[in-house]
Parts: structure tokens; C-alpha cells; sequence
């Protein structure tokens, strides 16, 4: 066996035991500044069973901008329980009516995104949803807008979204993906680098001329060496020390991945390198940042915060 065979097969292993065991953190049910904390009724997506799909309203008047999260593979909604309580506490849900989508991340994307679509015609918005999406699901809010767009090219681009703003979401697909010792889900070989999805989503012109609306953020993990032995004033051995606490799968598939990254995207691929259209944000705020992290640290809520406040603004 190959040196790289193996290394693949290490960093799969590791990876696979952190998703299925659930590496993003669970939120407690029991959060007293959650209006309808989801957590009250969160299947364990981990599990073998499938998410059971829904858009549900979460706070806000049925006038209100509508406001939808999306969560990434291999979670569920109950994942933006810590982002939502943060922006509650900050009156976000006198502004808009919040939603959370969830889907079956391990169905097509293009799948997820056509549900999507069907519940926001039953809402029936009267304003242009801003949608805020971790990982993949901003894949899934890009295709759904992609579709609205190609069945609408009449409305200009502020009509069909208000805003999108993606946290490590991989745009230009995802290393990881290829890897053929994972799980294989359908939406996994839709995340491929090379895939067939990926490269439509890209080039797709009705696509193209929402990108002005979308907001790119990017987490980073990274370490520096710390010496532990000085020879005199020379220092004989040093030691990496990294500046967050990463699980050791996390920190396998960053030494893997091309840098930067956040230990499951790689930061050319979340900020969408190439594309002149987006604006990218953020991404030396969220420096250390972890995948998980872009969900539960402090610095990416105020982040959202800030452009659901310009959303606001642009009316």
C-alpha cells in the first residue's frame, strides 16, 4: 500500500468517527433564551434514520423579512440554536420572521433545493428572504435560487433573494468529498470538486446575476511552534500548539487540505475564489475558526448580525 493510500485511509477513519459521533457540538434543550428552541423536539441526525424535513417559523410577525438558516451535511436545524439565541437576544425577531429548514442531507442537493422552493411558495413571501446557510446548505440555497431565477428571468435579483450569506460554504466543491473510504450519500458526490452538480451551479447564467447579493464568509483554523527544549539560546525542539481546541480528526483533515482552511472547507472554495460577482467578508475575523465553530462562536454571530442589519437597511 502507497504512503498517500494510507494516509487517506487515516484521515477518513478519524473523520468518519468525528461525523457519526457527532464532532459539531450538540446544544442543550434547555436554552432560556431561545423563543422555540428547535432542541425540543431534534432528531439526532446522526443517526441512521433521515431528517424529517420542514420549514418552520421560529419568531417574528407573519410581515416581518422573511429569514431563513440552513444547515450543513450531516446535521440537523437544531444546529443554529446558538446563533439564533445570540441574534434573539438582540431583537432580530422585531425585523423578521425567522425560519429554520431542514432537509435530508443525504439526498441530492438539487433534491433539498426543489423542497426548499415548494415550502417558500406555501409561505407565499411577499418580501425577498434573506437566507443565512452553514456548509453545504448554502449549496442547497444557491441551486433553490438558481431554479427560482431560471423559472423567473423577469424579476431583478433584489426581488428573487435579499441577501445569502454562506459560513464555509465549499462553492468550488470539496476535497473530502472524493474520498471514496467516507460514507457515500448522493449529496456527498454532488459536494465532489469534479462533479456534475458543482460544475452547472457554477456556470449557470441565470445563477451569475443573484452572486452580487451573496456575502462569503470563511473560517481558518491554524498553530504556530512553541519550543520546549533550548540548547543554550537555541531552541532544539519545538512543538506545533494550536491556537483553538480542535478535535484530532479536525486536526488531521487541516494537514490534509490545501491552507488555509477550517478543517473540512478550504478557504479558496468558501470564498468562492474566481468569482468577481460576491463579496467576501469576514474571513480574518474568523480567523482560528473551525467548521463547527462558524456555527457557536460569538465573532461569526455579530458577523450575520451585521449583514442581516444592512439587509434591513437596503429597503
Amino acid at each position: 500500500m502507497k504512503l498517500l493510500d494510507f494516509k487517506w485511509i487515516l484521515v477518513s477513519i478519524l473523520l468518519s468517527s468525528s461525523i457519526w459521533s457527532g464532532e459539531l457540538p450538540v446544544i442543550d434543550g434547555n436554552l432560556s433564551y431561545s423563543q422555540k428552541s428547535l432542541s425540543l423536539y431534534r432528531e439526532d441526525a446522526l443517526s441512521l434514520t433521515r431528517n424529517r424535513p420542514f420549514l418552520r417559523h421560529m419568531c417574528g410577525e407573519s410581515d416581518g423579512k422573511p429569514l431563513i438558516f440552513i444547515h450543513g451535511f450531516g446535521t440537523d436545524a437544531s444546529r443554529w440554536d446558538y446563533m439564533y439565541g445570540h441574534l434573539a437576544n438582540r431583537g432580530i425577531c422585531d425585523d423578521y420572521s425567522v425560519y429554520y429548514f431542514q432537509y435530508d442531507w443525504r439526498r441530492r442537493i438539487s433534491f433539498s433545493a426543489r423542497r426548499l422552493l415548494a415550502y417558500m411558495r406555501r409561505e407565499k413571501f411577499v418580501r425577498s428572504p434573506v437566507i443565512v446557510a452553514h456548509s453545504m446548505g448554502g449549496l442547497v440555497a444557491r441551486e433553490a435560487l438558481r431554479l427560482r431565477a431560471m423559472r423567473n428571468p423577469q424579476l431583478p435579483p433584489d426581488a428573487i433573494i435579499g441577501r445569502l450569506v454562506t459560513l464555509g460554504t465549499p462553492h468550488l466543491g470539496s476535497k473530502l468529498a472524493s474520498l471514496s473510504y467516507l460514507p457515500v450519500c448522493a449529496s456527498a458526490r454532488d459536494l465532489r470538486k469534479s462533479s456534475r452538480f458543482i460544475r452547472r451551479l457554477n456556470d449557470s447564467a441565470d445563477e451569475k446575476r443573484l452572486r452580487s447579493r451573496y456575502y462569503l464568509a470563511a473560517g481558518t483554523m491554524g498553530y504556530y511552534y512553541k519550543c520546549v527544549v533550548w540548547d543554550g539560546e537555541e531552541c532544539s525542539v519545538e512543538v506545533p500548539v494550536w491556537r483553538d481546541s480542535y478535535s484530532d480528526a479536525i486536526k488531521a483533515t487541516y494537514m490534509v487540505l490545501r491552507k488555509p482552511n477550517d478543517g473540512i472547507v478550504e478557504r479558496r472554495s468558501a470564498l468562492f475564489i474566481g468569482d468577481a460577482s460576491v463579496h467576501r467578508v469576514g474571513w480574518k475575523r474568523l480567523a482560528w475558526y473551525s467548521h463547527a465553530k462558524l456555527l457557536t462562536g460569538v465573532k461569526a454571530h455579530r458577523l450575520v448580525y451585521a449583514k442581516l442589519m444592512e439587509a434591513l437597511a437596503e429597503e
